[in-house]
């Protein structure tokens, strides 16, 4: 492995400070794009010889932030007031730089700014300006620019995988260890080959779909007690597939999860008091390729959906994943006691943090599961549970390994 693939330089801003009617006062300051206000402040102050504590505006900005925006995407004309400055001055990004390395990381680029000769004692008097001197202060203060190791997680090492994937997101919340011993385990399972199931996987997958399409027919049905397929039919189809007995272990009724399948993928619709086959329906009915890809892409969606926080995807869903695709869980139902045994991969530190953002922010990445409603295992179970083949309710097929590995990148 090269890691210099992996050293990043952070990019830097440009601010241009001006003084009405005084031209020779321009100041262009460049700073690291997250650099806090203060510094900006710092290197002004430094610029302009003006006395006062190096500390100052840092401590005030710990009170009280020091509202400059410095987004450089946004600029703004904005008023900017430093004891010892000029008046009247105002600030203005300018844009995005990328520094060189060993550059100082706050410096004032050269835009001929006069320098006068000395006036006074040096003990009393402001010094005069010598662009040299200020940006070696700046980098005695400061320091310089150096590159970083751009930390991504599994997505900066492994080919095929985003750094927004869910396997990325895991591996990065886990002790170094652990990260060690899950990139070989998908290494040896396979799963960074993903690959999309073949035609006739997923036609088989499909089936208990087809069939209850067809139970709907061209006419339709009348909605049951919950504005859905009547119960009776939905009893009669599980029946005739051979779900009813297997379903018992699963921890998921057969019905909704074809239920849940059919109305996020859209096979179905009410109208009029009935239920019908809609267009997306019709094709998949027809054996049309596309339709047997949307609603793959649909089941891969809806946990993503469902487990959409501040931080992406829950770390039980992933992990529920993670079982799938490996081929740890040979059943749905075994995926609850295989969550619990990935759980015991995440030490007590990430515990702590994942519980102090649950106080406010409900169940994140990395954190518990939420007391209310279902838990990510149980929804996992339910969206893949309707791909089961007649006659294995709940048994994890190639088609939903696959459908797993590729939900994970």
């Amino acid at each position: 492995m090269n890691l210099r693939e992996h050293m990043q330089i952070p990019p830097s801003i440009r601010i241009e400070v001006a003084v009405a009617d005084h031209p020779e006062l321009t100041r262009m300051i460049q700073v690291p794009r997250r650099a806090p206000a203060h510094w900006v402040i710092e290197a002004l102050r430094l610029s302009f010889g003006a006395v006062g504590d190096e500390d100052e505006y840092q401590d005030a900005e710990e009170d009280g932030p020091v509202f400059l925006n410095l987004d450089y995407w946004d600029p703004q004309v904005q008023e900017i007031e430093v004891d010892g400055a000029p008046p009247g001055m105002t600030l203005t990004v300018r844009g995005l730089f990328g520094p060189e390395v060993g550059e100082a990381r706050v410096s004032l680029v050269d835009t001929q700014i006069p320098e006068p000769p000395a006036s006074g004692a040096w003990q009393t008097a402001p010094p005069p300006f010598r662009l040299e001197h200020v940006n070696f202060e700046l980098a005695r203060r400061f320091g310089t620019v150096v590159p970083q190791f751009d930390d991504s997680g599994i997505a900066s090492v492994e080919r095929g995988i985003r750094h927004s994937s869910p396997i990325a997101q895991l591996a990065a919340s886990l002790p170094s260890v652990r990260r060690l011993a899950l990139r070989v385990h998908l290494e040896e399972a396979g799963i960074l080959d993903a690959t999309s199931p073949p035609p006739a996987e997923r036609e088989a997958s499909t089936e208990a779909l087809r069939m209850l399409l067809a139970c709907v027919g061209d006419e339709g049905v009348e909605q049951g007690d919950d504005g859905w397929m009547p119960s009776v039919i939905l009893g009669e189809l599980t029946g005739s597939l051979g779900w009813t007995d297997a379903a018992d272990g699963a921890g998921v009724e057969p019905a909704a999860a074809l239920m849940t399948v059919a109305r996020e993928a859209r096979l179905l619709r009410r109208l009029r008091g009935r239920v019908v086959v809609t267009n997306a329906g019709r094709s998949l009915s027809l054996g049309h390729q596309r339709a047997f890809d949307d609603v793959i892409n649909a089941v891969r969606d809806l946990g993503r959906r469902r487990d959409w926080r501040w931080a992406g995807q829950s770390r039980d869903t992933t992990l529920s994943l993670l079982a799938i695709a490996d081929g740890s869980a040979r059943t749905l139902a075994e995926l609850p006691d295989l969550v619990a045994a990935g759980r015991a991969a995440f030490d007590a530190g990430h515990e702590r943090v994942a519980a102090h953002f649950e106080s406010f922010a409900g169940p994140l990445f990395g954190g518990s599961e939420s007391a209310n409603g279902p838990s990510s295992a149980q929804v996992v179970t339910e969206r893949f549970a309707a791909l089961s083949e007649p006659g294995a309710f709940g048994v994890v097929s190639p088609t939903m390994r696959s459908i797993a590995r590729m939900s994970l990148r």
